[in-house]
């Protein structure tokens, strides 16, 4: 079985509880990169994920990581847009919690 490695963008409290509940689903899921700018949130999601997964400053070098398949959005919702497009072109499968953008126009 092929491991499918995550990527959390955003690592507060409803990302850390959307996790828990994803990893509990199927072993073959491993958090492998985190992005947020609270230390504190990056520290309490190593804890809940049992690892230290590879953590970066910048949502857009995160999203280029080789070892993430699936990119979790769960950042400010101002950014989601431009995180999830970021995401996408870099090949990368998306779950991003709601909104998805602030517009219409954001999210055509």
């Amino acid at each position: 079985m092929k491991e499918i490695g995550i990527g959390l963008i955003g690592c507060g409290k409803m990302s850390q509880s959307l996790t828990n509940r994803i990893l509990a689903l199927d072993k073959r899921l491993k958090v492998r990169a985190l992005c947020d700018p609270d230390s504190r949130s990056i520290k309490a999601t190593q804890e809940l994920v049992k690892s230290e997964p590879e953590v970066y400053d910048s949502y857009k070098s995160l999203v280029k990581a080789p070892g993430v398949d699936w990119v979790m959005i769960a950042s400010w919702n101002c950014f989601h847009a431009e995180q999830t497009v970021a995401a996408f072109k870099a090949g990368k499968h998306v779950f991003c919690q709601k909104p998805l953008a602030l517009s219409l126009s954001d999210c055509r």
